[in-house]
C-alpha cells in the first residue's frame, strides 16, 4: 500500500496471470495526482482525474531495451523521477512541456547488476546502493548526474545495500541508515565510518536457547553465524562463526557453555563468555536436530536425522565428550528431547509424531505407564498428557512445531508451521483450553521463555 496526502492505493492482486509484476510504487511528492509504479520491464505513470485512475501512456517509454526489472524509485528536488534497475543502470525521467515524463539521462552500469536503493540528499547528491557489488555511490544531480567521486565499499559479511534511510531528513549532516541484504543495519555518512547498529541472520534460523539464569539467549542459523544476545538491552554480546550451517543449540546448566548442532552431524561447543571454541564431536553423518544437557550437566543427549539419540558423558568441564550409548526406536528423525529432573530418563518425539520414553542407565526404551509420575526438567516435546491441549481439534492441517514451559511451570507456549503463537496455562491437558493467540511469523516458528 502507498499513500499520498489525499489518496491511498491498495495492492489488489488480479485473478488472471500477469508477467508485469510490480516491485515498487510511490505517489509523486510534489504532484499529488501522479502515481508512479514500476516492476518487470516497465515503469508506469498514473494520473487521478475525477477520482479515477488513468495511465499516462506517453510517459515511461524506454528508448532502448527495457530492463528485466525496475528495482527502486526516488524523486529529485526538481520533480524528476529516478529509477534503478536490475542491469545496474540509473535512469532519470524528466517532465517535458507536455507534462509527459520522458527519459532524460541514463547512467549506464552504475552498479554491477541490480541497483537496490536510491536516496536524494538535501544538497542534490543522489546516493545509490548496489545489491551485488556492495557499493554506495554518490552522483551530482545539479551537474547532469555525474559521479561525485565518493564511494563506500561494504564488507562481504555485511551484504549488499538493500535500502537507504536518512536519520535526519531535511538536515545537511548526511547521516543515514543502511539496511543490507544480510539483515544488518549500519549507520554512518559519506564523511564518516559506517558502524553496525544491529546484526541479524540472513538464512533460516532454527537454533535458539535461553541462558539458565541471566537475560541472555543464543541464536544460530544456516548462515553459519552464532550470536549471543542480551534481552534487556537488545544488544549483541558476541558473534562466532561455524564451519557448517547450524540446526540446534542448548546452554549447559552452568551457563558457561553452549552446544551447537550442525547439518552435517558435527557438534561444536563454545564458551558462553566469549564464543571461543571448546570442543567438537562428530556425532553422525546426518543432521543434528536437537541437543539437551542433563539437569546436572553430566550427560548430553543428541537427536539426529538418522532416527537415533546419542548419549555422551561430559568430562573435563565440557572439553571431552565420551559416547555412552545409542537409543534407537523412532521410525523417523528425532525432533524433541526432554530430561527428567533426576537425569535418569528421557522423553523424545520424532517427525512421525510418536512419543517414546527411555532409561539412560539401561540404555533402553521404557513403557509410558511406568514413568507416569516422573517430573520433567523441561517440556519441549510437543506430545504428552500435560500439553495435549495445544493441539487444535478444529484444524486438521495445523502442525505444532515447538512448545516450551515457563520456569515456574505456570504457562506453556506453542508455535506451529503457519507462524501462529499460542499461550496456555500449564498444564494444558484438555482440548477445551482457550489460548491467547498471535500471528507472529509467516511460517515455522520456534518458542522459548526468557524467564
Amino acid at each position: 500500500m502507498v499513500k499520498s496526502r489525499e489518496y491511498s492505493l491498495f495492492d489488489n492482486p488480479s485473478q488472471e496471470e500477469s508477467n508485469t509484476a510490480v516491485t515498487v510504487g510511490a505517489f509523486h511528492p510534489y504532484e499529488d495526482t501522479i502515481l508512479v509504479t514500476a516492476g518487470r520491464k516497465h515503469i508506469h505513470f498514473w494520473r487521478f482525474n475525477h477520482n479515477k485512475l488513468f495511465r499516462d501512456k506517453r510517459s515511461g517509454v524506454f528508448d532502448e531495451e527495457r530492463p528485466e526489472f525496475v528495482t527502486c524509485l526516488e524523486f529529485s528536488p526538481t520533480g524528476d523521477v529516478l529509477t534503478g534497475d536490475s542491469s545496474g543502470n540509473i535512469s532519470v525521467w524528466e517532465k517535458d512541456h507536455d507534462s509527459a515524463f520522458r527519459l532524460r539521462y541514463r547512467i549506464q552500469r552504475a552498479h554491477e547488476k541490480s541497483v537496490f536503493a536510491l536516496r536524494m540528499l538535501e544538497d542534490g547528491t543522489l546516493l545509490s546502493g548496489g545489491g551485488i557489488d556492495r557499493r554506495l555511490l554518490a552522483w551530482d544531480s545539479l551537474h547532469g548526474y555525474v559521479s561525485a567521486k565518493v564511494e563506500r565499499l561494504f564488507p562481504e559479511y555485511a551484504g549488499g545495500i538493500r535500502t537507504i534511510a536518512l536519520v535526519n531528513p531535511g538536515s545537511a549532516d548526511g547521516q543515514m541508515l543502511i539496511g543490507t541484504t544480510k539483515n544488518h543495519i549500519m549507520a554512518g555518512s559519506l564523511q564518516t565510518k559506517f558502524v553496525y547498529v544491529t546484526q541479524g541472520h540472513s538464512e533460516d534460523l532454527w537454533a535458539m536457547d535461553v541462558h539458565p539464569e541471566g537475560p541472555v539467549f543464543v541464536t544460530a542459523g544456516y548462515d553459519q553465524n552464532i550470536f549471543l544476545w542480551r534481552t534487556d538491552s537488545h544488544k549483541m554480546i558476541w558473534k562466532a562463526s561455524a564451519e557448517k550451517p547450524c540446526s540446534c543449540s542448548v546452554f549447559h546448566p552452568s551457563g558457561n557453555m553452549i552446544a551447537i548442532g550442525t547439518t552435517v552431524g558435527r557438534l561444536i561447543v563454545l564458551s558462553s563468555n566469549d564464543g571461543m571454541h571448546i570442543a567438537s564431536v562428530q556425532v553422525s553423518r546426518d543432521q543434528i536436530n536437537v541437543v539437551r544437557f542433563s539437569p546436572d550437566g553430566s550427560y548430553l543427549a543428541v537427536g539426529c536425522q538418522d532416527c537415533r539419540i546419542y548419549i555422551y558423558t561430559v568430562m573435563d568441564e565440557g572439553q571431552v565428550y565420551r559416547k555412552q550409548g545409542i537409543l534407537q526406536g523412532h521410525p523417523e528423525n528425532v525432533t524433541h528431547i526432554d530430561w527428567s529432573n533426576d537425569g535418569q530418563y528421557l522423553q523424545s518425539v520424532s517427525a512421525a509424531y510418536d512419543l517414546l520414553f527411555w532409561s539412560v542407565d539401561e540404555m533402553a526404551q521404557e513403557g509410558a505407564a511406568s514413568l507416569r509420575d516422573v517430573t520433567w526438567k523441561t517440556q519441549t516435546c510437543i506430545l504428552g498428557y500435560t500439553v495435549a491441549g495445544i493441539w487444535p481439534t478444529n484444524d486438521r492441517f495445523a502442525k505444532i512445531q515447538s512448545v516450551d514451559r515457563s520456569r515456574q511451570s505456570k504457562l506453556a507456549i506453542s508455535g506451529d508451521q503457519n507462524g501462529q503463537l499460542s499461550l496456555y496455562t500449564y498444564p494444558c491437558s484438555s482440548y477445551k483450553f482457550q489460548p491467547n493467540e498471535s500471528k507472529a511469523q509467516s511460517s515455522h516458528i520456534g518458542t522459548a521463555f526468557i524467564h
